[in-house]
């Protein structure tokens, strides 16, 4: 085929003479312009949503910019594998980012620490002797609270907060805003397993339960600040100005409703050996301390745990009435009471946060925060009315009592609180219900006067915890007589065993 007539004048001969040439130079142009387009086109639907330009055509261009030594001599065979190139990167190129993105937030900086008890800001307050505690402690709250990022450390105000007897609680402020850090007691550890409670605190915090999680550093953790104000033992069995013991009674009843993705087996005996073990291996140097430890004769204490754990079933209630019904009533309310339930395990005033503006109280610090029997959670809160005096002046009567499962109830067991309401069943129902709620209150007892006994061996806070342990292993003998009369003689072995 030929792409001229020869037959022509010279000046259209000399024209048909370049016309190759031109053919080439045109084909050269649309090859390089087409080029040129893709790698816009690439380029421009390939930035992130900062508007910075993706890590895979950073890469592309890079290798772009870099001098080509040699040209293969056939240029448009060499095109067609740069056009074959663009259209491979361009198919595969959401997939290549996506892969790029993962990898960059798995292994960047940018840490989530917000509700997430699986990242740990690497870092300790107070690890040397040269540190400052409160610039450390600036300087966590700085990493971990991006609010926080544009504060300077000059500007932020630290007030102690007192009251703990586990931890060290310090409020931070700045610009009108307030942040809790909470500095774990030294060897508290060896007490209290961490892991499980900052996954706890995460997962309460996600569901708005509990004040917000933060983060957590090798020490310590960072959380809400609430405008609230811790009750004293006192409030907590007031009815006015505020109707506080419903309040506590209603929240209780939606923590024990609550269900989390944790072990369920009930926290108390377990914790309880554990606690009994690691006490009876105490030893001080100090002889006023080790004659202390020695009058507390802890292998009874540790006898009379075992009796105790042993004496625990559902049945424990009398069922000897005169009416099956009635029988059938407490047996349902001796089970109940049984359940296995998320429980707080340390409602102590302390641990309960209030406002006056507030129609509620709001429950913090979860370290001991577990599955457990239901009566024992509130057992012992009944117990923290005596305050760490132990003043059994102050336990709870049967009549308060009766109000708080009434208020508890209707959150904790909306269903059986109409049923019970509807049938006139309440009164039996509750009193069964409060015989196994005061027999858990012996467990309460001695559950943290062995835990005390730990303390003061390791804690370095300001507290006498031998002396408090003395006062629990007291107010269990003395609520012995009222409360366990019939519950705790227990046929082993054939043998009649009596605490």
């Amino acid at each position: 085929m030929k792409f001229w007539n020869t037959s022509t004048s010279n000046n259209r001969a000399n024209s048909i003479t370049d016309s190759p040439w031109q053919i080439v130079t045109f084909i050269t142009l649309t090859a390089c312009s087409l080029t040129a387009a893709s790698v816009l086109y690439i380029y421009t639907n390939s930035r992130d949503p900062k508007g910075s330009v993706s890590p895979p055509i950073k890469r592309f261009l890079r290798a772009a910019r870099r001098p080509i030594s040699k040209f293969d001599s056939d240029k448009t065979h060499h095109r067609e594998q740069q056009s074959r190139f663009i259209y491979k990167y361009a198919k595969n190129l959401d997939t290549q980012m996506s892969s790029d993105q993962t990898t960059s937030v798995a292994n960047g900086k940018a840490i989530e620490y917000l509700n997430n008890s699986n990242a740990c800001y690497p870092f300790a307050v107070g690890e040397t002797e040269e540190s400052d505690e409160f610039d450390d402690i600036k300087r966590v709250v700085l990493a971990l609270c991006p609010d926080w990022k544009n504060a300077l450390k000059e500007d932020i105000q630290i007030k102690i907060v007192s009251g703990g007897i586990t931890n060290q609680l310090y409020r931070l402020i700045w610009m009108g805003k307030s942040l809790l850090v909470r500095i774990y007691g030294e060897n508290t550890e060896i007490l209290i397993d961490r892991k499980t409670e900052n996954e706890i605190f995460a997962k309460l915090s996600r569901e708005g339960f509990a004040p917000t999680y933060y983060g957590r550093f090798k020490n310590g953790r960072i959380e809400g600040w609430l405008n609230a104000d811790p009750l004293e033992p006192e409030d907590m069995q007031k009815m006015e100005p505020l109707p506080l013991v419903k309040f506590i009674a209603k929240e209780v009843g939606k923590m024990h409703s609550m269900q989390l993705d944790i072990d369920r087996t009930p926290a108390l005996w377990k914790k309880l050996n554990q606690f009994v073990q690691l006490a009876m291996e105490v030893r001080f140097e100090e002889a006023e301390k080790q004659n202390a430890i020695d009058r507390l004769n802890l292998a009874l204490w540790n006898k009379k745990a075992s009796l105790l754990q042993a004496s625990f079933s559902s049945d424990m209630v009398c069922t000897m009435s005169t009416s099956p019904e009635i029988d059938s009533i407490r047996a349902e309310a001796a089970k109940f009471s049984m359940d296995v339930v998320f429980c707080h395990n340390d409602l102590l005033s302390g641990n309960i946060l209030c406002n006056k503006a507030w129609s509620r109280v709001q429950i913090i610090d979860y370290e001991y925060g577990a599955y457990n029997f239901r009566a024992f959670d509130i057992a012992n809160h009944f117990c923290e009315y005596c305050g760490f005096e132990m003043d059994l002046s102050q336990y709870p009567m049967m009549d308060q009592q009766l109000n708080f499962f009434d208020a508890y109830f209707e959150t904790a067991a909306p269903k059986l609180h109409e049923r019970l309401h509807l049938h006139n069943h309440r009164k039996s129902f509750y009193k069964a219900f409060y015989e196994m709620v005061n027999k858990f209150a012996m467990a309460s007892h001695l559950f943290w006067a062995f835990w005390a006994i730990v303390q003061a061996r390791y804690s370095k806070i300001d507290f006498d915890f031998l002396d408090y342990a003395h006062k629990r292993f007291q107010a269990f003998d003395q609520q012995r007589k009222l409360f366990c009369s019939n519950g705790l003689t227990q046929s082993a072995s054939n043998h009649s065993i009596q605490l």
